[in-house]
């Protein structure tokens, strides 16, 4: 018996978009193999138009699917080449995790805010640049300083409907790594110094960490997650006490004891 192969239908990108922006949220399943983006359509597509499908996309139930669509389409690499890139890295005997599938995991896993939301999905398209075998150790030097920067650039294509994301997802993806590192060894003011960074985005980054983890060994997962705590724990603890009125002031005392004639001891 034959098998009957079906062309690929091109679409306008911005009817495309809206076909996928409502099958997150209807439930519905286009034929995703077949429809793919009309290229000559992409650069008619208005910036605040593409942000409010993609928030819409990303923010919804059905994001792996949604994001699935995008790649499928064509849309990916048309609007967002930077997340492309990642899809088909790792995997198999690479080495290295399955990057894309990785991803999908983290925003999906992650609270249904934006800007966690889109760090989850920049976070790692920064490893396929860095990727490095040295002596057989996969290594991705600097990943989360690429990672922001392709992040910046995707935001100026789309300037200045994502100028709002710029700076709050750019410090979640650049700070990242330097949970991997916490431990209990480290002096508060190194917690002290993460927290700074993090200002008002504190919850948003260990929300972000945690859903980073997707490993399938249990006890991997529970040290990563009582780490995480930890960091969340001391963060706060250090947050109350630097919150204290400040003690009095040094050198007080001596000022006291020039300004009655007295010497140092008890009056």
């Amino acid at each position: 018996m034959s098998v009957i192969r079906l062309k690929p239908v091109c679409v306008p990108a911005d009817i495309l978009l809206r076909t996928i922006e409502a099958s997150v949220m209807t439930a519905t399943k286009p034929a995703r193999s077949i429809i793919k983006v009309d290229p000559s359509t992409v650069s008619s597509l208005r910036p605040i138009n593409v942000r409010a499908a993609l928030d819409n996309i990303i923010l919804s139930d059905r994001v792996a699917h949604g994001l699935d669509a995008l790649v499928d389409s064509g849309l990916m690499h048309a609007l967002l080449p930077e997340v492309d890139c990642i899809v088909g890295f790792g995997g198999g005997t690479s080495g290295h995790k399955d990057l894309w599938d990785h991803t999908k995991r983290v925003v999906a896993s992650s609270p249904r805010n934006v800007i966690v939301r889109y760090a989850a999905l920049f976070h790692d398209v920064g490893k396929p640049s860095s990727f490095r075998r040295i002596k057989g150790e996969v290594t991705f030097r600097c990943h989360e300083e690429r990672s922001r920067d392709m992040f910046l650039a995707a935001c100026k294509r789309f300037d200045p409907a994502m100028s709002e994301l710029e700076a709050p997802v750019s410090l979640l993806i650049e700070t990242l790594g330097r949970a991997e590192q916490y431990g209990n060894d480290w002096a508060d003011s190194a917690v002290r110094r993460l927290s700074k960074d993090l200002g008002q985005h504190r919850q948003a980054y260990l929300s972000l960490v945690k859903a980073d983890c997707t490993t399938g060994n249990a006890a991997k997962h529970a040290r990563i997650m009582a780490l995480a705590d930890d960091l969340d724990r001391r963060m706060q603890e250090l947050a109350e006490i630097d919150a204290l009125p400040p003690a009095l002031p040094k050198g007080l005392g001596l000022e006291l004891c020039a300004a009655f004639e007295r010497q140092p001891g008890k009056w």
